[in-house]
């Protein structure tokens, strides 16, 4: 049943990110042509200012969703009443913190990025994207219990509709009003749509949710959330300064114009991600009850295929990211909109770098660890900030993306799987270590041969060209695949695990047909 939860939550999301990518592909170029990539720029600094006040939330949303793991399997609807209710009051506090602040950072906008002086009604855009990052608070409990009951895909549906609808209001701007105040307000109305149907499908669902929770959760209950929300407090700031800080230091220290040119890359990178992490992100509720029930030996094993998956996702992700980026960016905005061949380099390994981080980060949330590693993100964070603000002056992009990889493979990468295997698998370190330096070999001799083969033929035309990387990225990367699913048995596994959801599938389709 949490297999098939996970496909359905995995589907759906899927879905979302594909409509995502290519209307995001074909806006992209309209906006530009329309308004200019400094407002590409523009977005991206506001989106990393106010990511800074979401710092606010403290970890409540994970801390909650932990909690209702135990009652949800209990089906204790008088505690789940009780979580749910607390969360909705915590998180009007938040609201307002969020407003009151966000206003107070007004002054200070052209003190960040002095181009924005040149930006008409700067301020009234800001006050919009503040409007969308407070009113997601008022409703955020609605989506708490999707979440938890692994009906995420549901939320999705209506998030996938929603945006089929922002994109058709944005073409429409775009082509005949260009304005970018009309465009912001137009998608901040439809959020709040989305925002209000979710609203509404969840309190039909759960009709108690309209009354108020009778009762009070017990000690034990508020000093696990209480522990749980002062570690986490310390981890959204860290991912604040690790993945909401470059940006900020790209406008100060070059200019919002390469924050648009970062943008453009961020559309392809956040993508690749986001497809890669809802499938293992998927996983965080069932891992939990999987936890909840099972022994730790069966929970190492199932996290030992999850990793190898991690490997072949996201260093999928890397090497095509790495041989065939440039191309994309260049067939579909042009030779002017390309960083250098160092800063991709950055930002791919990056992604692999980060990638293998999140099955650490799925076990540790299921098992509830959010204080094992509290102060770790605080430590990569200032790695990132001070390596950041000293080479972006003299590297530009490829400093800031060269500092969000220093920062991840300092602290983030072996800190994490160390602590999961220190105080719940109670096993030896060495072992995750000499994995992952097996995968890194791999991905290096996976590097090696397409380097040696682009060199050797690249066929004439951008098209062309761009259709031969892809196809030798994916042939050469799943050969190497194959050979690790054969010597590893984690790889081994894996497949196993993957022919008995597929084979059962295929066999009724065949039956049906």
């Amino acid at each position: 049943m949490r297999t098939v939860k996970q496909i359905k939550n995995f589907t759906a999301a899927i879905f979302r990110y594909l409509l995502t990518f290519f209307f995001s592909f074909y806006t992209r170029q309209l906006f530009i042509d329309a308004l200019g990539i400094e407002y590409l720029g523009v977005a991206g600094l506001m989106g990393n200012v106010l990511g800074m006040l979401a710092i606010a939330e403290l970890g409540i949303g994970s801390s909650i969703v932990f909690s209702l793991y135990k009652p949800l399997a209990e089906k204790d609807q008088a505690k789940i009443h009780l979580l749910i209710d607390l969360y909705r009051r915590l998180y009007r506090y938040i609201a307002l913190f969020v407003l009151v602040v966000g206003l107070g950072l007004m002054p200070f906008l052209t003190a960040i990025s002095p181009d924005l002086e040149n930006i008409p009604h700067y301020n009234i855009i800001y006050l919009m994207f503040l409007a969308n990052s407070v009113i997601p608070y008022f409703f955020a409990y609605n989506s708490t219990l999707y979440t938890a009951t692994q009906q995420d895909y549901k939320l999705q549906n209506i998030r996938s509709l929603f945006y089929i609808l922002t994109m058709g209001v944005t073409i429409a701007v775009l082509l005949w009003f260009p304005d970018y105040i009309l465009l912001t307000a137009c998608t901040m109305l439809l959020g709040i749509l989305s925002q209000l149907l979710i609203y509404y499908m969840a309190h039909r669902k759960w009709p108690w949710l309209k009354n108020k929770a009778e009762g009070a959760l017990s000690c034990d209950d508020i000093f696990i959330i209480k522990k749980n929300v002062k570690a986490m407090v310390l981890h959204k700031i860290g991912d604040y300064s690790i993945n909401g800080t470059s940006n900020l230091i790209i406008a100060s220290a070059v200019n919002l114009t390469a924050v648009g040119l970062l943008a453009n890359y961020a559309t392809i990178t956040h993508f690749l991600k986001a497809c890669v992490q809802e499938f293992f992100h998927a996983m965080i509720a069932g891992t939990g009850e999987l936890i909840a029930v099972s022994p730790k030996e069966k929970v190492h094993n199932v996290f030992q295929e999850m990793n190898f998956l991690a490997f072949w996702f996201f260093g999928l992700c890397m090497t095509g990211l790495y041989f065939c980026c440039d191309q994309v960016i260049n067939i579909w905005l042009g030779e002017g909109f390309l960083l250098n061949r160092l800063a991709v380099l950055f930002i791919a390994t990056d992604i692999f770098v980060m990638g293998m981080r999140v099955p650490p980060y799925i076990i540790k949330s299921g098992a509830g660890m959010f204080a094992n590693d509290r102060f770790a993100p605080l430590i990569q964070a200032a790695i990132n900030l001070s390596v950041g603000i000293i080479l972006a002056r003299q590297w530009g992009v490829a400093g800031v993306a060269f500092s969000v990889l220093l920062s991840g493979l300092c602290v983030p990468s072996w800190f994490r799987p160390y602590v999961i295997y220190r105080d719940y698998f109670k096993r030896s370190f060495k072992t995750y270590i000499a994995t992952y330096l097996t995968y890194g070999a791999f991905l290096g001799v996976i590097f090696a041969i397409l380097s040696y083969l682009f060199f050797l033929y690249l066929p004439t035309g951008r098209i062309p060209e761009l259709l031969y990387r892809i196809a030798l990225v994916l042939i050469v990367f799943h050969i190497m695949i194959a050979v690790c699913g054969v010597l590893l048995p984690q790889g081994r596994a894996c497949f196993a695990r993957i022919r008995n959801i597929i084979f059962p599938i295929f066999n009724k389709l065949c039956r049906k047909i």
